[in-house]
């Protein structure tokens, strides 16, 4: 007669993948957005003279308020506003901006005016320039985690120990092959990284081609450097994002396969499916956030073998099979199953 064991799941440390996930951000940030935001610093010597400092004469040289088609846009403080009203701009409320000819704009302003246009459409030349030289691979090759994913690693197979110790005897995972798994976990984050930045520089030249095209025809009341800089900004929140899913989902993927592989060498067949606990959408065609999802809910308890992941995709999607934590951003675990031979002790074959 068999003896069925549920083991307890191996749980990764919350703190592992906030660790992670913050090495990543600083990874991106540091690579990619610094270099980009430090080719938009306002480095250049002012045209105007720095001891009569002109509100609107600096913000018009750093992009922030700028002059087109009879108007200035931009930002507006009580300062800039007052420079405005003193050379004779009217603020029109209905556009948010300060109407004034050109014949009408005192000379100095007229001036920075040119020399904003002039100073900006450089930037934004050497801006793109920096971009088309950004190379994804170089960029993905720079990143090394390995010793924490290693680290945490070690600590899951201690935990796998612990769980068996009583059940089976199995050998110990050794160094090479911890480092081997640490390095397919890598390689495998370094493709992702890669993937991402290509499409993320792709995306921003797009951007700023496309806004500076939307300059030059006149039609935008937002100075062309804050687009930009939104552009940069927006990016970066994206990058914030990968990097969490990062962490999580890829760790979580890379763990998965590693904990099945090391339960089916101590003789598990199968598994209990275990959904957190947390409310379970109660249809497919609509998942709330935080829920559990409707395939994954209908899981929740089931036995499952090892070999035949179980269909985690929702009635019409493509067909997705995986085991807990490996469908995207799935928090399901794994209960292992071992079944011994009461009289002998033995784990069948």
């Amino acid at each position: 007669m068999l003896q069925t064991i549920e083991l307890k799941p191996i749980e990764e440390s919350p703190l592992f993948y906030d660790a992670l996930e913050k090495k990543l951000r600083k990874f991106f940030l540091k690579t990619i957005y610094v270099p980009l935001l430090q080719e938009l610093n306002l480095t250049q010597k002012k045209i105007q003279n720095a001891k009569n400092k002109n509100p609107l004469l600096d913000a018009l040289f750093k992009g922030s308020v700028q002059y087109l088609d009879g108007k200035f846009t931009g930002n507006f403080n009580a300062s800039i506003s007052k420079e405005l009203k003193q050379i004779g701009a009217q603020f029109d409320r209905k556009t948010s901006s300060f109407k004034l000819q050109e014949e009408e704009i005192p000379l100095d302003v007229k001036q920075m005016i040119m020399a904003s246009e002039y100073h900006w459409d450089q930037k934004i030349k050497k801006l793109d320039q920096k971009l088309s030289k950004i190379n994804p691979k170089e960029i993905a090759d720079q990143i090394d985690v390995t010793q924490l994913f290693d680290k945490n690693l070690w600590r899951a197979d201690q935990d796998f120990r612990k769980n068996i110790k009583k059940i089976t005897v199995l050998p110990e995972l050794t160094d090479y092959q911890r480092q081997k798994i640490a390095e397919d976990w890598q390689n495998n984050m370094k493709l992702k990284i890669e993937g991402w930045t290509t499409e993320q520089v792709q995306k921003l030249r797009s951007q700023i081609f496309e806004n500076v095209m939307a300059g030059k025809r006149k039609e935008s009341q937002i100075p062309l450097i804050l687009k930009v800089t939104k552009n940069i900004q927006q990016s970066h929140d994206e990058a914030v994002k990968k990097a969490k899913f990062l962490a999580h989902q890829e760790t979580r993927l890379m763990m998965s396969t590693f904990k099945q592989a090391r339960y089916e060498e101590a003789g598990s067949k199968s598994y209990i499916w275990r959904a957190v606990h947390r409310p379970h959408d109660s249809s497919p065609d609509h998942h709330i956030p935080g829920y559990v999802r409707y395939t994954h809910g209908l899981l929740d308890g089931k036995e499952i073998l090892w070999n035949s992941p179980p269909i985690t995709s929702n009635p019409g999607e493509p067909e997705r099979r995986n085991h807990p934590g490996q469908d995207y951003n799935c928090r399901c675990f794994a209960r292992p199953i071992i079944k011994k031979n009461q009289s002998s002790g033995k784990i069948p074959n």
